[in-house]
């Protein structure tokens, strides 16, 4: 995936979105991730974006600058790639990046084990403190 088309019928919960096997990103998280020494991805455009205009909720979105996040990384080798079904995967360090930046991200993380399998659906990273 290189770029990505997207229509909204809800409102942005995230600063990760997922797609049919894309994944996109605010220009907010793809400037501060390419801030940080994480490996296994790059950026891409996002072509087009509307709201889907059957949205019952299309006068509360608000569509911000955006990115497509391409992953290039092996999973637990790099901090970010893709496992099978284009799941992403990413390292500790990432996830807790993450979700110290969107504590919301949390109810949607699960801990893989060393084969990339996973340990328990729906685990609950720890609080991050600085």
């Amino acid at each position: 995936m290189t770029s990505v088309k997207l229509g909204f019928e809800f409102p942005l919960r995230s600063e990760i979105i997922t797609a049919i096997e894309a994944y996109v990103v605010t220009a907010e998280l793809a400037e501060a991730l390419r801030a940080t020494d994480f490996t296994g991805f790059r950026f891409g455009p996002v072509t087009e974006t509307r709201i889907e205009s059957w949205s019952e909720y299309a006068d509360q979105i608000v569509i911000p600058p955006l990115e497509c996040l391409i992953v290039v990384g092996t999973p637990l080798v790099d901090d970010f790639g893709l496992q099978r079904l284009s799941r992403l995967v990413v390292s500790e360090r990432v996830a807790r990046w993450l979700v110290a930046r969107d504590p919301n991200l949390r109810e949607s993380t699960a801990e893989l084990d060393d084969q990339g399998n996973v340990i328990d659906l729906g685990h609950l990273l720890p609080e991050v403190t600085s």
